[in-house]
């Protein structure tokens, strides 16, 4: 029974284990909300990184410009190459209007992607690349370009048919193999804009 405006320790007893019963609750509505997700971080989060590596490789090569640069030597290095030792490729890629040109490079080394970029163009063999890990778990990477005869050529520039070092493909094809089986396909025009457009084949390999 109540006494003039306070409460009896049964009501205030009540309210209490109330309370408690509410906030045990929560805590594990709120328990179960982080678990579920942390698991779906840990399911998708190797998906989006494999997500970002492909939309880099994609935007550097949509970026590709037909400018051969100097070594050391003096000599010419093509606008693009496949192979570039110790790269699987290798060219010159167009800066925004705030940016200048960039050399950029992609190889797999102990089955991660790795980007490389040279500030500056000439003589860019004898800088240091700063090289930036995109992907992990790679087992292959392969670069095919398209020339005008309609062929897929594993290499570039053509051999033995006098190729200007500006020359690029009509459309470059990556295909990144994971450990896991998983594999992507990107196909890239050439900036002539023969085939305009950026496609990508989630598994197997582009026509």
């Amino acid at each position: 029974m109540r006494s003039g405006d306070g409460y009896t320790l049964v009501e205030v007893l009540v309210a209490l284990a109330v309370a408690a019963l509410l906030w045990v609750a929560a805590h594990r509505a709120l328990d179960a909300v982080l678990a579920l997700a942390e698991r779906a971080a840990a399911r998708f989060a190797p998906a989006d990184g494999r997500e970002r590596a492909l939309n880099l490789l994609g935007n550097d090569l949509l970026h590709l410009r037909p400018r051969p640069v100097r070594d050391l030597l003096g000599g010419v290095v093509p606008a693009y190459r496949v192979p570039a030792d110790p790269y699987a490729l290798e060219f010159t890629r167009g800066g925004m209007a705030d940016l200048a040109p960039l050399r950029v490079a992609y190889r797999v080394v102990e089955g991660r992607l790795v980007r490389a970029t040279w500030a500056r163009l000439d003589g860019a063999a004898g800088n240091t690349p700063r090289e930036r890990v995109l992907a992990e778990g790679i087992a292959a990477l392969r670069v095919e370009q398209l020339d005008e005869l309609g062929r897929w050529l594993p290499y570039w520039p053509p051999a033995g048919r006098g190729a200007p070092t500006e020359g690029l493909p009509r459309l470059i094809r990556l295909v990144l193999e994971w450990a896991d089986g998983d594999v992507r396909t990107l196909v890239v025009p050439g900036v002539d804009g023969s085939f305009p457009g950026l496609f990508r084949a989630p598994g197997g390999s582009a026509g």
